[in-house]
C-alpha cells in the first residue's frame, strides 16, 4: 500500500516538474503580425477580501498568492470579494522599434457590460501607477471611449516589459474577457460589431411591427404579448450588451445596475402570458393554467421587487427563474404537441433554441460553463430563431387553430376512459363516465400501496424532456400490470410516483410489492446492458378506511380518493429513504395479514401528521438479496429490543444494543445508523 502511495506521489512531483510551464503567466508578446491578443489566459489572479488598494498589491507585504485561471475567459461566478488580475505586456519585439508602428495605440476591452466597478492601472513615465475607473454605475457619457464595453487605452512603451493590473468588484457575475487591440484593428472591430448589432436589433423591430398588425388584425392577445416579450428582450439585450448604456440610457447609471433582473423577469412573464395564450393551456390543461397564472404573477412581482432589493439578490433569483422556466415552458410545449395540437410544433422549434440560449448565458454567469463565441451569443442566436420560426407559427395558427381545436376535443372526449380506471366507475356503480356527477362517493376499506422512484430528480437532468418521458413511461408499463394482476388498480400517476389501491386483501398489495422488485431486478439488468444508470424504488403499503368519489365543480370533474390512509401509505414511502430501506408497511397490514413472516422487522413508531398516536411500521426485506437478507436475519431480534428500549426510554441499554450491532455490521444498514445518531444527539443534548 506504502508502495502505490509513493508511486503516487512520484507521478505528481514529475508532472509538476515538467509541466511547470502550464503554471507560469507569460508576457503578452506585441508583434507586427497580430491585431488583436485575447490575454484571459496568461492574467494572474488574485481573491481580495480585504478591498486592498494599489499600494498593498505592489508592496506585498500579505504575501499574495498570484494564480493564473488558464481559461480564455476567466468566470469566478458570483462572489462578494474583489479580484485583482495582473499581466505583462512585452514591448521588446524588434520590429516595433521601426517608426511606423512607434504612434500605435493599444486598447484594452473589457467585453462583459454588466460590471459595477473596473479599475485599471498602469505605470506612467516615472513608475508611479496611475488609474482609470469604469463600470455599469458610471454614466456613460462619463467614458473617454464612446463603445459599448469598457475600453482603456494603453500607450506603448517601446523596448520594456510592463506589468498592469485590473481590480473588479461587483455585485454582478465576476469575469475576465479582456481583449488587447491595435488601434486601427480596434476601430474596424467597433464598426462591424455596430453594423451587426444593428441588423440584429432592426430585425427585432421589424418583427414588432409584423406582430402588432396581426395582433390588430385578429384581435388575439397572443400577439400583444408577444410584441411586449420581444420588446422587452430588445431591451434585456441591449442592457446585457452594453448596447442600452450607449443609446438609451447614457445617463442613468441607476437603472443601468437594475435593469438586467428586471429586463429577465418581464419577458418571461410576457413569455409565459403567450406560452399560456399560444398553447391553448386553459383549455387543453386547466391545471397548469392555474399554476402558470401564479407564475406569471410571481415573474411581475419579482421585476418591480428588483427596485428595493440588491443587484445579486435579483440577478441570482432572476438567473434560477431563468434556468428553471426552461423546463416549464418544454414541458408545457411537449404536452401540447403530445395531444396532438399541432400549432405546438413550431412553439417547441421555435422556443428550443432562445430557452437553450438562455441557459447556457446563465451558466456561464455563474461559472459553470467557459466563455465561447456560441455561449457568449447563445441568446441573441437562440432570439433570432425564436423570432423567426414562432412568427410563422403565429400566422399558421390563424388557419389551423380552429380545425384542430375540434379534432382535439373529439379526440380528448375519446381518452377520457383511460384516465378513469374501470373499477372506479364500478365501486361508484357507473355504467359510463358520461353518468358520473359531482359528489358521487363510496366508503370502503382498501389497501393502498405508494411507490416512488429514488432520486428521480437528479436521474431527470441528465435526461432530455423525450427521454424522461419515453423513461417513465416504460418503467410504468411493466409495474402497472404487476398491479392490476394481483387486483389492484392504479388511482393516479403523480409524476414518476404510483398510487395504487387493493380492494381485497392486503395480501395482494404485499404479494404485488414483491413481483415489482422482482421485476425491477430484470428491467435494471436491461438498463445496465444499453448503459442506463439502474434505478431503486421505495414503497409504502397501509390499509384502512377511505372514501372514493369525485371532487370539483360543474364543469371539472376529478376522481379522487380522501383518507387518512392515503397520507399514512404516503408518509411510508417517504421514511423508506430516511431507513435505507425498499418497503414499509404499517401495524395494521401485519395485524390484518395475521402473519409475521421472518423477513419483517419492527423500525418503531411513526408520527404522521392528523395522528395523535404514534403508528408502528415494520420493514419487508423479502426482496433484498440474500446477502443482505441474512445478514439482517441474524440481528432482527436484537434490533427490535434495541428499538422496544429505546421507546421504553431505555437509552443506555439502547445504545449498548446498536452500538454491538453496528460493531459487527457487514452491510450499510441504514435504519441502525438511525438509531445510533439519535442516541447520540441525546447524549449530546444531556
Amino acid at each position: 500500500m506504502r508502495f502505490y502511495k509513493l508511486i503516487r506521489y512520484l507521478f505528481i512531483i514529475l508532472f509538476c516538474i515538467f509541466n511547470t510551464n502550464l503554471l507560469i503567466s507569460k508576457p503578452i508578446v506585441i508583434n507586427k503580425n497580430q491585431n488583436f491578443f485575447k490575454i484571459g489566459s496568461e492574467i494572474e489572479f488574485f481573491e481580495d477580501k480585504q478591498n486592498l488598494s494599489i499600494e498593498d498589491i505592489l508592496k506585498n507585504d500579505l504575501n499574495i498568492s498570484w494564480k493564473l485561471d488558464g481559461r480564455e475567459t476567466p468566470n469566478f461566478g458570483y462572489s462578494n470579494s474583489a479580484y485583482w488580475g495582473k499581466f505583462k505586456i512585452d514591448f521588446t519585439e524588434k520590429e516595433l522599434l521601426n517608426d511606423s508602428l512607434k504612434a500605435n495605440k493599444l486598447f484594452l476591452e473589457f467585453s462583459y457590460s454588466p460590471i459595477d466597478n473596473i479599475e485599471f492601472y498602469f505605470p506612467d513615465k516615472k513608475g508611479n501607477y496611475q488609474k482609470v475607473i469604469l463600470g455599469d454605475r458610471i454614466p456613460f457619457v462619463q467614458r473617454d471611449i464612446k463603445y459599448r464595453y469598457y475600453v482603456f487605452e494603453v500607450t506603448p512603451v517601446l523596448d520594456k516589459v510592463i506589468e498592469y493590473f485590473i481590480k473588479v468588484k461587483t455585485t454582478s457575475s465576476i469575469q475576465f474577457p479582456v481583449i488587447l487591440w491595435k488601434d486601427k484593428s480596434f476601430a474596424e472591430h467597433r464598426t462591424s460589431d455596430m453594423f451587426v448589432h444593428g441588423l440584429y436589433y432592426g430585425f427585432l423591430l421589424v418583427m414588432i411591427l409584423y406582430n402588432f398588425l396581426l395582433y390588430l388584425s385578429v384581435r388575439d392577445r397572443g400577439y400583444l404579448y408577444y410584441v411586449f416579450f420581444i420588446a422587452f428582450l430588445i431591451l434585456f439585450q441591449a442592457g446585457l450588451s452594453g448596447i442600452g448604456a450607449q443609446y438609451l440610457w447614457p445617463q442613468s447609471s441607476v437603472w443601468n445596475d437594475i435593469s438586467i433582473p428586471f429586463l429577465i423577469f418581464t419577458p418571461l412573464g410576457f413569455a409565459l402570458l403567450f406560452t399560456r395564450s399560444y398553447l391553448m393551456v386553459s383549455h387543453f390543461m386547466p391545471k397548469w393554467h392555474k399554476i402558470t397564472k401564479y407564475i406569471t404573477i410571481y415573474y411581475f412581482a419579482s421585476a418591480i421587487l428588483t427596485f428595493v432589493i440588491s443587484y445579486k439578490a435579483g440577478i441570482m433569483i432572476a438567473i434560477a427563474s431563468a434556468i428553471l422556466t426552461s423546463p416549464l415552458l418544454f414541458f408545457l410545449g411537449i404536452k401540447s404537441y403530445r395531444l396532438k395540437y399541432t400549432p405546438a410544433r413550431f412553439y417547441l422549434l421555435a422556443w428550443g433554441g432562445l430557452l437553450i440560449g438562455i441557459v447556457l448565458y446563465s451558466l456561464k454567469s455563474l461559472g459553470v460553463l467557459p466563455s465561447n463565441f456560441l455561449i457568449d451569443n447563445a441568446v441573441p442566436l437562440g432570439a433570432t430563431a425564436e423570432v423567426i420560426l414562432l412568427s410563422l407559427g403565429l400566422g399558421d395558427k390563424i388557419n389551423l387553430e380552429r380545425k384542430e381545436r375540434e379534432e382535439h376535443i373529439t379526440r380528448t372526449n375519446k381518452a377520457y376512459s383511460r384516465f378513469v380506471p374501470m373499477q372506479f366507475l364500478q365501486f361508484l356503480n357507473k355504467k359510463s363516465i358520461i353518468d358520473v356527477e359531482l359528489g358521487d362517493q363510496v366508503e370502503k376499506i382498501m389497501t393502498i400501496m405508494f411507490i416512488d422512484i429514488r432520486s428521480f430528480a437528479t436521474l431527470s437532468e441528465s435526461m432530455t424532456p423525450d427521454q424522461n418521458f419515453k423513461f417513465l413511461n416504460s418503467y410504468l408499463k411493466r409495474i402497472s400490470p404487476v398491479i392490476r394482476k394481483n387486483h389492484g388498480f392504479i388511482d393516479k400517476y403523480i409524476g414518476d410516483a404510483v398510487m395504487a389501491l387493493f380492494p381485497d386483501s392486503p395480501i395482494h398489495a404485499l404479494k404485488s410489492a414483491e413481483e415489482i422488485f422482482a421485476l425491477l431486478r430484470r428491467y435494471n439488468q436491461i438498463r445496465k446492458r444499453q448503459g442506463y444508470v439502474p434505478i431503486d424504488i421505495g414503497m409504502g403499503i397501509h390499509t384502512g378506511n377511505l372514501i372514493l368519489g369525485t371532487i370539483g365543480e360543474k364543469e371539472r370533474l376529478e376522481g379522487t380518493v380522501i383518507s387518512d390512509a392515503v397520507n399514512i401509505a404516503s408518509r411510508l414511502e417517504s421514511l423508506t429513504k430516511k431507513f435505507g430501506c425498499r418497503l414499509i408497511v404499517s401495524e395494521d397490514i401485519i395485524a390484518t395479514t395475521h402473519e409475521k413472516p421472518e423477513h419483517i422487522r419492527l423500525l418503531g413508531n411513526a408520527r404522521v401528521k392528523g395522528k395523535t398516536i404514534p403508528l408502528s411500521i415494520y420493514e419487508v426485506f423479502t426482496s433484498e438479496t440474500s446477502e443482505i437478507k441474512d445478514e439482517k436475519l441474524s440481528y432482527k431480534q436484537k434490533f427490535e429490543t434495541g428499538v422496544n428500549y429505546y421507546y421504553a426510554k431505555k437509552f443506555k441499554e439502547a445504545e449498548e444494543t446498536f452500538t454491538e450491532i453496528k460493531s459487527k455490521l457487514k452491510i450499510n444498514d441504514k435504519a441502525v445508523n438511525v438509531y445510533v445518531e439519535k442516541l447520540d444527539r441525546l447524549q449530546y443534548v444531556g
